[in-house]
């Protein structure tokens, strides 16, 4: 049996087909493909506005106040019993909400707006950044007050739990495990707070290429 021969038109008229198979291809992949630029994953993700900026704030200063008060009133109950929590617990609470208010109003402004502005301007807008600024300030600033606390020094002494945490103005070694334990909780509580702003201050950008 004689093979077939193709002649050169006939591989043209293959190469043809084929070429016509694939544009009908791409033409039918042509809608799912990004029309726009690609944006990265970590840029221009998160986006906000003056007015989330101001309401996340005044809600995470609100937060951070309300947290606070819920602690006191705990440790209040915990030690002092329930009696004198209902007698005098609501009293005291909305004194301690208004003076911690007071303290997140004024560490919010003046030591987070900076930090915070430039974590946004380096597009550092992910809950971890927030979580990061937030432990981290709130953690340094309990340590440096008890730093400075004892450089001034002072003839003073004071307790807790029996044990004597400042003996003739200078921290005591058990001192500076109660102070470095108070700062990972006040730590805690402003990664809290970070976040309780970033959830409200940012939203995600309906951008094309960024991956969801």
């Amino acid at each position: 049996m004689a093979r077939p021969r193709f002649t050169q038109e006939d591989f043209s008229d293959l190469n043809h087909m084929i070429y016509r198979v694939k544009l009908r291809s791409l033409r039918r992949m042509k809608p799912q493909l990004p029309t726009g630029p690609i944006q990265a994953d970590d840029e221009e993700v998160h986006e906000t506005n003056a007015a989330r900026i101001v309401l996340s704030l005044s809600l995470g200063m609100i937060a951070g106040a309300s947290a606070i008060t819920g602690y006191y009133l705990y440790s209040v109950g915990r030690v002092l019993g329930l009696q004198h929590l209902q007698e005098y617990g609501l009293c005291k609470g909305l004194s301690v909400f208004k003076f911690a208010l007071v303290l997140w109003t004024g560490g919010l402004i003046l030591f987070a707006g900076l930090p915070w502005w430039l974590l946004h301007r380096r597009r550092y807008r992910k809950w971890w950044s927030a979580a990061m600024l937030g432990f981290g300030l709130t953690f340094v600033l309990p340590l440096g007050l008890g730093l400075y606390a004892s450089l001034t020094g002072g003839n003073y002494s004071t307790w807790e739990s029996g044990r004597a945490t400042v003996l003739g103005g200078i921290r005591t070694p058990y001192g500076w495990q109660v102070l470095f334990l108070d700062a990972l909780k006040f730590g805690a509580l402003g990664a809290f707070v970070g976040l309780v702003i970033w959830r409200i201050a940012y939203r995600r950008g309906v951008r094309q290429g960024s991956r969801a």
